[in-house]
């Protein structure tokens, strides 16, 4: 394997096709004199030197974060935010690590981590884990360290021992977590920082530990463990360990490589391809960054009860509204159409109509009001609402907060008011609304 990341085969074939594409603009710019132009070549080549600027930057910032955190418990893999890098590279060349640390931590504890979540999903030996790992995630969003760090490492374990197919989870002795052409996979990678966590711990200790030392938190001696650096880690490792799983299943190697090289022409649509998804990501990223959440004065801009076309369309709230109204007419079908995909995953749309029939049939909803609306992150909110329900001859007065997804039938979650996503509702407390009756005490 490549001693540096940016000695890839992938950054090396790209850095010798600019060099070529370089040499053809030289060659361009010559016959440009005599007339022969191309609007097409005038702007590929007028991109060209800041695309040049920015692939120097993508293949050298892998190994210099690398150089600096690995040894902390941090690696960089193709899901982690290139400007985080940066910024993180930055402050350690001032020798600033715990400043830089504070920033790695930040930016994970923020809700927007869902979509790095989510994207687990596309492994089968990830999918069947998701319940856990997100029970996990709202744990660590809750500051419940204690909780969310041993499932983190409990999943890393198996996901890896899945994948492998040896019996040799991730922290396992002379296991190489590895990956051809890969960051995540790279041996400065999870490979690196698997020897760090596996690290043999036998004697007890209270004090805090900035690591997520395995056999040390899973056998009771790291008593310490209960903090957001090392919660963050395991968090983060989780994340990366995607990254190298969906590379690793597709068992490439140098072999591959050479075997599948491109005519010229074939490269540089493939450049073109490249820009253009480079882009595409860096304005994902942006959207969800620039977000900030709604000012809302509910009872004023939203009413607090009315009907569905008072509410602005592709919102949370107008989603509610509909749910509510297909509680009032029994329409079981609707209800479960309108469920988050993580619950649907698994389910057959008749089975979990009859579940949610099961819970609501005994149970009317009289009257509603929303008394709270809150944008918990680019593509999540929680409305508090009070509900008047209704059970044979008793009545009761209850409060339930609703959490909405903004998600698209896979799971992937999109930034308020975007066409891709529907905003689905999270069946947190649906089996509470049995129980509403089981106490005199209205709220």
């Amino acid at each position: 394997m490549n001693e540096r990341i940016e000695d890839n085969p992938s950054f090396s074939q790209m850095k010798k096709e600019m060099e070529e594409f370089n040499a053809i603009g030289k060659i361009y710019k010559f016959l440009r004199l005599f007339g022969l132009k191309s609007k097409s070549l005038d702007e590929a080549f007028a991109k060209f030197p800041e695309l040049k600027k920015q692939f120097k930057e993508l293949s050298e910032t892998p190994d210099k974060f690398n150089n600096y955190f690995s040894k902390k418990g941090w690696i960089a893999h193709e899901s982690m935010n290139h400007d985080l890098m940066k910024d993180a590279i930055a402050l350690a060349e001032q020798n600033k690590f715990n400043d830089a640390e504070k920033l790695l931590i930040e930016h994970y504890q923020n809700e927007n981590t869902i979509y790095l979540i989510s994207g687990l999903k596309v492994l089968e030996e990830a999918k069947c884990r998701y319940s856990l790992i997100y029970a996990a995630f709202q744990d660590y969003m809750a500051k419940r360290y204690h909780a969310c760090v041993p499932v983190f490492l409990m999943m890393i374990d198996g996901i890896a021992n899945d994948i492998i197919k040896k019996n040799k989870g991730f922290f396992a002795e002379n296991n190489e977590i590895t990956a051809f052409d890969t960051i995540a996979g790279h041996h400065t990678g999870l490979d690196y920082i698997a020897n760090i966590f596996r690290q043999s711990r036998k004697k007890t200790t209270t004090e805090d530990i900035t690591l997520p030392f395995r056999n040390g938190i899973l056998h009771g001696r790291d008593l310490g463990y209960a903090n957001e650096i090392v919660a963050t880690k395991t968090l983060v490792t989780l994340i990366a360990l995607k990254d190298w799983g969906v590379e690793f299943k597709k068992g490439k190697s140098e072999e591959d490589f050479i075997s599948e090289k491109k005519s010229f022409s074939e490269h540089i649509t493939d450049l073109k391809y490249t820009i253009e998804q480079y882009a595409e990501i860096k304005k994902e990223r942006e959207k969800i960054e620039e977000w900030k959440p709604r000012v809302i004065e509910i009872g004023n801009s939203i009413p607090t009860k009315g009907k569905i076309e008072e509410y602005e369309i592709r919102t949370p709230e107008r989603q509610l509204i509909s749910f509510f109204s297909y509680w009032q007419s029994r329409k079981f079908g609707k209800i479960v159409e309108m469920l988050s995909a993580y619950k649907l995953k698994d389910k057959n749309p008749k089975q979990l109509a009859g579940e949610i029939r099961k819970i609501f049939i005994n149970v009317e909803l009289q009257d509603f009001e929303m008394l709270e609306i809150t944008d918990t992150a680019a593509a999540a909110t929680n409305i508090t609402a009070r509900l008047k329900l209704k059970s044979h001859e008793n009545i009761a007065s209850k409060i339930y907060e609703f959490r909405l997804i903004n998600e698209d039938d896979t799971g992937k979650p999109f930034v308020l008011g975007d066409k891709r996503g529907q905003w689905r509702i999270m069946d947190t407390h649906f089996y509470d609304f049995e129980y509403a009756f089981l106490t005199n005490k209205n709220e």
